[in-house]
Parts: structure tokens; sequence; C-alpha cells
């Protein structure tokens, strides 16, 4: 059936040329109008411009041309369903006629009434030149690259470009594009100007595989020279820069600085401070054991302690002052747990077959809070022997000043005695509220004893200053202690002013920290992989990172064939005159030196060089895009190497 389309199909050139196509197949070589169905016919494309043109259809057509017209297109419409089944596919690529026609249908005149039939031939050609190879003179080849010189319908370029593209696709064979005229190229140049994502990738596959031969990129070179003002490749590589940051999407990527540290469960409940003591006691039942149970312990989900640990701590805190008050008794103490944690239950574990009375979800403070939910500090300076002093207290002034008064040694000044002769009541209450807060610095300048440093946990700050060691003076430790109090904000600013957060106290959580990262990634594919047009314009890129000093060093060999051509020079602007131009078309002197000075290094600095730095940002900013980038980089970086 595939045949008798083919043949009734052929006849749409009878109503344009004085013609009736016949199919041959035997070897014997008849008359012009005679198409070799074995082989196929390599001089189609002579025959047809031997064809003698007929008068041309006008609108005013008979109603007989309108329905053979009519049955023609059927018979194409047939042939490009029959080629969307694969196995159908495979045996039309085997007719030779098919090639004929599909070159005899593109090379029909210019006419509305003839679109439907040549997209339809485009369709077919889309599907089985996968199965064909083509060389640079096959009557076909030629046909689609004129299509694609024409360039007016956006459906015949598509179209055309995928049938270029997948030319023996499925054979060994490379598809090398051969022989593309300037006219495609500038073409080619200008779609990428375009909007349209659809036509855009076509364009770049074809310029992938166009760019991954040497001896293209060198016709590429050498259009830039001849027809600077159109086909500059400079231009071009511009756009394809741009394109591979196409349709980029903004986005934060957060990398783990430092892991989140836990915080260590206290084996103990902290002691009551006394001045939180004394507000307790100003309490009556049950709502003194309920705010000393806030104050000392908090919820947590995966602790627990049990009852009787509980119940003892109460006692301890409280039995001493009972005469203050009357004590809850244990059953109604341990019910008022879950009343005041929502998360706490009493429990009854079995541990190693043992009944365990627990209180589920709750845990010791590490440090006490007030009955307003400030948190204590402990004063961790460890005295003589080891044991830490363990004082609670609130701000940080009044642990400055305890430490300055237990452990530095500091003490105030001392109000002066009252003398009635001298001062007035009024005055001498003045001057004790002058001297209220200040401290005797007659005692700032001592040295420590030997021996002496600063004890805060395991600071040891004096012991440790090897070099240019200050004079251990208790101005100096008092100077120093001040640094293990925290600032009245959560956070401490850096040297240039960046807040950073406060170091991790010890036994007490820490956060982690996340440093966060702007991207503008591309598109990807299920994987994670980069995909669409900026792998494909990066693909193009690499190509030309790779060909162009082989391209190169294929002109420099051809200087004996170019010797009608200007020098060869890649640098060379559009509106820059030409230093090596000459009135008779023959190469001067000059431009003989400026050749002969012409590297593989120079032409690469010439082309990348003004894109580095955006191609550098890609490999930063566009994770999926990142490792073609980075083969770009290295690719320019050899090329500018290059030696020969």
């Amino acid at each position: 059936m595939a045949e008798l389309l083919v043949e009734y199909a052929l006849s749409v050139s009878s109503l344009y040329f004085d013609v009736q196509w016949e199919i041959s197949y035997t070897e014997e070589k008849g008359d012009v109008c005679i198409l070799d169905g074995l082989n196929g016919t390599p001089d189609i494309l002579d025959r047809i411009d031997q064809l003698t043109r007929i008068n041309a259809l006008d609108e005013l057509e008979e109603a007989k041309v309108a329905v053979r017209l009519q049955k023609i297109n059927e018979a194409g419409l047939t042939l490009r369903n029959l080629v969307l089944l694969e196995e159908n596919t495979v045996y039309i690529s085997e007719m030779a006629q098919m090639r004929d026609f599909l070159s005899i249908a593109l090379m029909l005149p210019p006419d509305p009434r003839l679109t439907e039939l040549k997209h339809y031939a485009l369709d077919i050609a889309e599907q089985v030149t996968k199965y064909w190879s083509m060389s640079a003179d096959d009557p076909l080849y030629r046909c689609l690259l004129r299509e694609l010189s024409r360039g007016t319908d956006r459906g015949a370029v598509l179209t055309t470009l995928r049938a270029i593209c997948r030319i023996s696709m499925n054979l060994e064979q490379p598809n090398t594009l051969s022989a593309v005229p300037s006219s495609v190229i500038e073409n080619l140049y200008n779609w990428l100007l375009l909007t349209d994502e659809e036509l855009l990738g076509a364009d770049l596959d074809f310029l992938y595989q166009f760019t991954a031969t040497p001896s293209n990129v060198a016709v590429l070179l050498r259009y830039s020279q001849h027809n600077p003002s159109t086909l500059s490749i400079h231009p071009f590589l511009a756009h394809v820069v741009r394109l591979c940051q196409y349709n980029h999407e903004q986005s934060v990527i957060k990398s783990l600085k430092q892991s989140a540290i836990p915080a260590e469960r206290p084996s103990t409940i902290p002691s009551v401070p006394p001045d939180l003591m004394s507000q307790l006691l100003k309490l009556d039942e049950p709502d003194r054991s309920n705010k000393w149970m806030k104050c000392v312990f908090e919820e947590d989900a995966e602790s627990e302690i049990t009852q009787i640990a509980l119940w003892q701590a109460y006692q301890a805190r409280f039995t001493a002052h009972s005469a203050e008050g009357a004590m809850l008794g244990a059953s109604d103490f341990i019910k008022n747990v879950s009343q005041i944690f929502n998360g706490a239950s009493a429990q009854v574990s079995n541990d190693n077959h043992t009944a365990k009375f627990i209180i589920k979800g709750i845990r010791a403070r590490r440090h006490p809070v007030d009955l307003s939910g400030r948190q204590y500090m402990r004063c961790q300076w460890r005295n003589p022997g080891g044991k830490e002093c363990g004082a609670y207290l609130l701000e940080s002034q009044d642990m400055f000043e305890h430490l300055l008064l237990i452990h530095v040694g500091m003490r105030r000044l001392a109000p002066p005695p009252p003398d009635e002769n001298v001062m007035e009541e009024q005055e001498q209450e003045k001057s004790k509220a002058k001297l209220k807060g200040k401290w005797d610095m007659s005692l700032a300048a001592e040295p420590l004893d030997q021996g002496s440093d600063c004890h805060w946990a395991s600071c040891g700050r004096f012991s440790r200053q090897t070099t240019n060691p200050l004079e251990p003076t208790r101005f100096n430790l008092a100077m120093h202690v001040k640094t293990h109090l925290p600032e009245s904000s959560s956070l401490k600013r850096g040297a240039k002013g960046q807040e950073k957060p406060s170091e991790q106290k010890d036994g007490e959580s820490k956060e982690a920290v996340w440093e966060e990262y702007p991207m503008w990634n591309t598109a990807t594919d299920e994987k994670g992989d980069a995909a669409g047009l900026p792998l494909t314009a990066a693909l193009v890129l690499r190509n030309l990172a790779r060909n162009v000093p082989k391209a190169v060093e294929i002109l420099r060999s051809e200087r004996s064939e170019l010797s009608d051509f200007p020098a060869f020079d890649i640098s060379k602007h559009p509106n820059r005159p030409s230093k090596s131009s000459n009135t008779n078309g023959l190469r001067s002197s000059g431009a003989r030196r400026e050749e002969d000075d012409l590297t593989v290094s120079t032409t690469m600095s010439a082309l990348f060089l003004p894109h580095r730095e955006k191609l550098i940002w890609s490999l930063a900013h566009n994770r999926p895009l990142g490792p073609y980038v980075h083969d770009v980089l290295r690719l320019i970086d050899r090329g500018m190497e290059w030696e020969g």
C-alpha cells in the first residue's frame, strides 16, 4: 500500500511541470521522469531543474483539479500516519522511492495549496531520517537545508530542524552536518533572539550537533571573518551564554555548618536561690509546691523521674519551713504534677521485673527560673578543692559584683562616719548615695597571690597565657571575668558589626548553625540533573571550547587555499576596520604576519574571556548546570594554554 500511495502522491508534480513520474525497479537507466525504485535517484535535483514549468494554477481552478489536490493531500496524510508506528517507519525507510518523493515534494514551487503536503513530507522525514545516513550532496539533505534557508514558516522550520538532527540517529555513522550554507547559519543565529522555547530548543539541538565537528567550527570562524556584520560569532556566543540561565528560579540552599548539640540532662534537682525561696514561703499550698515545681522542673517527653525522688526533693526544700505553712501529702503532691505539666503523667514501669513508680514527661532544669520565668545564672567559680560555688543570681551585674566581692577579693568603699558638726543629715545621705556601688580601687593594682588565676569552670586564663602574659592583678582578673558573663542581648556583635550566636554555655543545648546560599537553578529532570535549554546551551559551549583550538589549526593549515581571502582574525569586531583589507583582494605582507601571529590561545581569549565571569557565576549559583559549566571553563583554560 505504501508504494501505491507514494506513486499517487508523486503525481502532484504534473500539476506544475510537464512530467509524469514513473518508478522503475530495474537497473536500466531511463528517461528523466524514470525514478530508480531500487537504489534511489541521486541526481533527482538535477532532473527537477530540467523540468519544464507549465501554466501555474490560479485561484479559479477546475473542480477536478481541486479534487485531485485533495486526494494527493490525503495520500500524504496517510503516509504521515503510517510512519507514526515504528514498525511502519522501519519498512518505509527501506523504500528508495520515499527519499525521491520527499525531495520532489520539498522542491515544489511555493503555492499555499501545497503547504499541507509539504508539512506532511517534513513530518515523514522527521520520523524516517533516523534510519538514513546522508552526505553533504544527498538530495534530501540539500532540500532540508533549503527549507532552513527560507525560514519563513515556523512549523516547517521546527520539523526540518528535528528531521536534520535525527539523521542516522539509529545508525553507527555520525551525523556531521557538513556543507551548511551561511544563510542557514545566519537564521540559526537570529532564532536565538526569539522567546519561542520550542524553536530555541530545536535551534540549540542543531547547533550542538553542528559544533561537535572541528571542521564545522572552522566554518563558523571563517563565516565570522568574512561577514562580521551578520555572521559574527561574538554575539552568538553571548546569546548561548545567556541561555545557560534560561528560566532560572531563585531558591536558597541551606548547608549545615554545625550540628545541634542537645542539652545534658541534669542528674540533680537544682537548689532554690534565697531570694526565690523567700518568695515561695509567702505562698500557701498547693500554690507553693506548684510554683516550686515550675521553677526547678520542665517538660521533656523523653525524660522521667521517680515519684519518691520528687517527693523527697519537695520535703528537703520545705520541711525546715513547715512552721510557716502546712505541707501537702504525698498523694496530693503527685496528683498535682499532671495539672502543672500537661505532658506529664504518673506511671508504673517494669525495670528488671521490678515495679517502679515514675513521673513520665518532666526533667529537672539545669538552672532554676524565678516566678516570672527568668532563668538564674549559676556561679561556676571553683573554690580551692575544686568545688563549684553554685550561687544563683538573676542579673549579670549582680553576678559580676558577687565575683568581685567573694572570689576576686575587692571591697566597696565605706561611707564616712557621720559628723554633725560638719554636715547636716541630708548632706550625709547624699554622700552615702554617691559612694553606693563604688569600689576601693586601692586594691585593684595589687598583684594576686602566687598561683591565683581565673577559676571560672576550667578557664585558667593567666596560666594559659604564654606570650606577652598579663600581670595577674585584681584589676586584670576583674576585667577578665566579665567575658564569662552573658550580655544583655542574646546575640554578640562581631568585629565587623555582624551578628553571631553567643557561645555555648557548659552543658546547655545549642541549635544547629546553617549557612544560606542563594541559588538560581534552571530546569532539571526527574533525577535532578540539568535539562532543557540551559543544558543544551552548555553543551554547545563545551563543543566550542573543545573544538575551537582544532578549528584554528585547520584554518592555519588551509593558508594556501585561502590565499584569495583576507587574513583570518577572529578578534575583529564588525564595526572595526580590517587591518588586512587590500584593494586587489590579496593578502598584504602585514596581513601575512598578522596570520602568523594568530595562535589558539589568542583566539580562545578573544572568544571566551568576555563571558568567563558569567560562566563562573553560573558555576557558583546553578547547581544542576555546574558540572557542565565546569567542563567548559576547564576546556577554556586548556585552550588558552595551547601550544602550537
